[in-house]
């Protein structure tokens, strides 16, 4: 229990009790509160009873669970919309009691009244009663979440919550009371119980649970129970036939141009309007109304009875007006009470708070069709509404273009500041718009963000732009030429620190002639790997991976003494995909390299590119202005990106995309012959490096103008482009829950099939993914025949499914976020059977079914035996590729 001294504090043991179970639910659990509706969206119990006890020490108004789960965290400042759902833990209501707590004035009038609700609804008895301080929570929970998108669609899980709230309803109108449908939507959020309910005006309560029964439904049950108690459709009834109806209510149309108002006011259907309330005819009354001058009919308001008073309404010229005396009348407004109303002014008052305008609107979208029209308004006669949309037909249409030219106005981003790094970057993409075709910028707004990072303190962001020949890599990087202090073709051990001998030795290279603080560019580093001086390679890899960490000591035989370099150094290099050929060995050295891969384009997109490079006229110019843009954004993000700070949901975020990058490209050690088994035991690295990159590539995005969701989104996917595609390809798969063979697998990602096998393979030993075997199997593998049971997520699957649905909601999400540069940055990334995987354009052999043999570091395509059948002999034929051939999968 609590021991704050305050006179009533939040309890954690209650909070932490009613919280747990919903940490057993597939998603994120959310909690926000008056003063931060953003709240927070996680996984881990005891963040959550901290937050929320920390929002309540700070004397939050109130503290709120949502009644899902969801699935990954809300940007800043915003509340999350119903799509973010994950999992459906069950039905709910929110019944509120006590009229002089509320603005409702037809509420039950104690907790016990509101309890009687769900019975007169004719639903069991619930899972779970909390109360709120001014309301009671009830809840039917399932015996197992439902997961929309697996379980249940979205449509129809949203469909079920209005369906729940609407039989209630119908057990509120039974008892003569009003309940509000508006809690229905899968978004809603609740007071969390052993949270304090400060509501102004009120003493502050505990929210806390009075009942709890402990049982739990059949989600199937539920559903039936929904569609067999929803109310049904009912059709316009006609007026008793003992209430007289006058000849004012006509079929023709009205005149054109009259409003709403003026249109009901030709129809004598107050009756009509009466009875949909629940109000009764009860007698035609003798002799002179002091208003019409004639007898009226006396009509019985809803929940009468035969102690009530009859002088409650008085209906005058058989429906063209009405006078209503009594106070009781529910939903009725004070103002119109012992007024003469119209039949227009009796349903703004009954209906819309005596808000005719309002009520103008909902009978014109109920006379159209159109959505948001309440049942009332539908409920109208039809004479009624045929003569609205006769009258309205061309004022709404013109309404109608008037709210299109409006929402457009408002959906078109407003245009950043002149000489802001927004701004400049949007001149900078358009100045690239017109010398090449561009379907997506996030290849370029990474390399400038690789540039403005150089400005930042810490270990260095190394970008690798990752694309096939000719795919748009080299001028990303040539637009960096004049903010590059260096910038090379390729590179080599000598070229990066050498010592050039002569009369007057000096030390030479790269290193030598940069400042301590230097970015550098590689228009292509696929040469270093297409060398066959695999010496050469080591020796270069190893003075990248000390350049990286800031200091180079170099013994060159002819130099008097050791070579030394000490600073910072920033490097973005282009590379073809045959750089996943080479992980295994660039990793043995330490991974230092973030990745960028473009996205797989389409013939379109190529006939386009073509198309513009025929046309294109002055290209020196435009390149020239392109790099003299591009030199001027970077210069004022690197004056800013200093002070850009990520936020809490941010950090988070990039923190597990970072863990899943350290397992997920985590070298395997595997014997170079036969069948290369894995000979040696996992080399992790710790995730403090990936995440230092992950997050200054999100300040210099952030620098750069790039919008909060499309930064994030374009962050987490380069942390998933760095992992071997092989494997990602395999974790995406088996993200949806499904086990899956081999076999399925690779039908599924289109690798081939051992690559397939080996990545799943080596992603068990990472604890990424789990077989399960028995001795039998593992004896039936070793002799070269594996069994055909089925691969799933191994012991870090809460890891993996968290990050990759982390990241395809916020690549959605900046799908349609608000943006200058009016595109997303988020894109999928390419399957390895959807690329190219070296210089010559080649279809690599994980994707097309060819083998490698490299001859003088050339990969040369050999045809491969006919493949074997499905479930067995996948190792018969005999594995002799290089080994460098396999690198992807380890």
């Amino acid at each position: 229990m609590n021991t704050n001294t305050e006179p009533l504090a939040a309890d954690p043991d209650i909070t932490r009790a009613w919280l747990a179970p919903r940490f057993e639910a597939p998603g994120l659990v959310s909690l926000c509160s008056k003063n931060n509706w953003t709240g927070i969206q996680t996984d881990d119990l005891d963040r959550a009873v901290t937050w929320a006890m920390e929002e309540d020490r700070a004397g939050a108004e109130g503290i709120y669970c949502r009644v899902t789960t969801v699935t990954s965290r809300f940007p800043a400042g915003t509340r999350g919309s119903a799509r973010d759902s994950r999992a459906l833990l069950g039905m709910w209501s929110d019944i509120d009691f006590g009229n002089d707590l509320h603005k409702a004035t037809d509420l039950p009038g104690t907790a016990d009244e509101a309890r009687d609700i769900p019975r007169f609804a004719k639903l069991p008895e619930p899972t779970r009663v909390e109360h709120s301080g001014a309301g009671l929570y009830v809840w039917w929970e399932f015996e197992k979440p439902l997961v929309i998108g697996e379980d249940i669609d979205f449509d129809a899980a949203a469909e079920l919550g209005g369906d729940w709230q609407n039989i209630l309803l119908a057990g509120a109108k039974t008892m003569g009371f009003g309940y509000g449908t508006g809690v229905k939507d899968l978004a809603r959020v609740l007071r969390l119980p052993g949270t304090v309910n400060r509501k102004p005006g009120r003493t502050p309560t505990l929210c806390q649970v009075i009942e709890d029964t402990g049982v739990r439904f059949p989600a199937d049950d539920i559903r039936q129970m929904a569609a067999d108690l929803k109310p049904k459709p009912k059709k316009r009834a006609a007026p008793k036939p003992s209430a007289p109806r006058g000849n004012a209510s006509r079929p023709g149309p009205a005149r054109g141009g009259r409003g709403p108002m003026e249109v009901l006011g030709d129809h004598a259907c107050c009756g009509e309007i009466l009875m949909h309330v629940g109000a009764t005819y009860a007698e035609q009354l003798p002799g002179n109304c002091s208003y019409c001058g004639s007898g009226c009919q006396r009509w019985n308001r809803p929940g009468w009875d035969d102690t009530c008073s009859k002088d409650g309404i008085a209906v005058h010229k058989d429906g063209a007006a009405v006078t209503i005396r009594t106070d009781n009348f529910p939903g009725i407004t004070a103002a119109a009470i012992g007024h003469v109303l119209s039949p227009g002014q009796l349903f703004a008052a009954l209906h819309h708070g005596g808000d005719e305008s309002e009520a103008s609107r909902d009978i014109i979208r109920a006379a159209h069709g159109r959505d948001g029209a309440s049942a009332a308004a539908k409920a109208l006669p039809v004479t009624v509404l045929d003569d609205v949309r006769a009258a309205t037909s061309r004022d709404e249409d013109k309404q109608e273009d008037q709210d299109d030219a409006e929402q457009v106005a408002e959906d078109e981003p407003e245009a950043p500041p002149a000489g802001s790094p927004a701004a400049l970057l949007a001149d900078f993409l358009t100045q690239m718009q017109t010398y090449i075709h561009l379907d997506d910028y996030g290849h370029i707004i990474f390399s400038l963000a690789v540039a403005v990072s150089s400005d930042l303190d810490g270990e260095p962001l190394w970008g690798m732009l990752v694309g096939p020949p000719s795919g748009g890599k080299s001028e990303a990087v040539k637009a960096l030429d004049d903010s590059a202090d260096e910038h090379v073709d390729d590179i080599t051990g000598p070229a990066l620190l050498s010592w050039m001998p002569g009369k007057n030795p000096k030390p030479a290279g790269i290193l030598t002639r940069i400042p301590s603080r230097a970015f550098v560019t590689i228009s292509d580093f696929s040469t270093v790997l297409a060398t066959s001086d695999r010496g050469g390679r080591d020796t270069l890899f190893a003075l990248l991976r000390r350049a990286y960490d800031g200091h180079v000591v170099r013994e060159v035989g002819n130099s008097p003494r050791p070579l030394t370099w000490t600073g910072r150094l920033t490097l973005l290099a282009a590379v073809t995909p045959a750089i996943d050929n080479f992980s295994s060995h660039t990793d043995a050295l330490g991974p230092r390299w973030l990745y960028c891969r473009l996205p797989e384009t389409d013939n379109a997109h190529k006939k386009a590119t073509v198309r513009k490079r025929r046309k294109i006229e002055g290209l020196a110019e435009k390149q020239a202005e392109a790099r003299r843009r591009a030199s001027e954004l970077v210069r004022v993000a690197r004056r800013v990106v200093g002070d850009v700070e990520l936020d809490d949901e941010m950090y988070d975020q990039l923190e597990d995309a970072a863990m899943l990058t350290c397992l997920g490209r985590a070298a395997v050690p595997r014997n170079a012959y036969g069948r290369r088994e894995i000979d040696g035991i996992p080399v992790i690295e710790e995730p403090a490096r990936v995440t230092g990159q992950i997050v200054a590539l999100a300040k210099s995005l952030l620098a750069l103008g790039v919008p909060r969701g499309q930064a994030l989104a374009l962050a987490g996917k380069c942390a998933l482009d760095t992992v071997p595609q092989a494997r990602l390809a395999c974790l995406r798969q088996l993200a949806g829950g499904e086990a899956m063979t081999v076999s399925e697998v690779r039908r599924r990602t289109g690798l081939n099939r051992h690559v397939a096998r080996r990545a799943l393979e080596d992603m068990e030993v990472l604890e990424l993914t789990t077989c399960p075997r028995h001795e039998k199997d593992e004896d039936t593998e070793e002799s070269g025949f594996p069994s055909s049971n089925p691969w799933q997520l191994g012991e870090e699957r809460a890891l993996v499914t968290r990050v990759l649905a982390a990241q395809t909601a916020t690549e959605q999400a900046s799908d349609s976020e608000g943006s200058p540069l009016a595109r997303s940055v988020g894109y999928p990334t390419p399957t390895p059977q959807e690329r190219d995987l070296n210089d010559l354009g080649k279809r690599s052999s994980e994707s097309s079914g060819t083998r490698a043999t490299h001859t003088s570091g050339q990969a040369t395509p050999q045809p491969t035996p006919p493949p074997a059948s499905e479930d067995a002999g996948l190792w018969d034929a005999p594995l002799e590729e290089p080994d460098d051939y396999w690198a992807e999968a380890s």
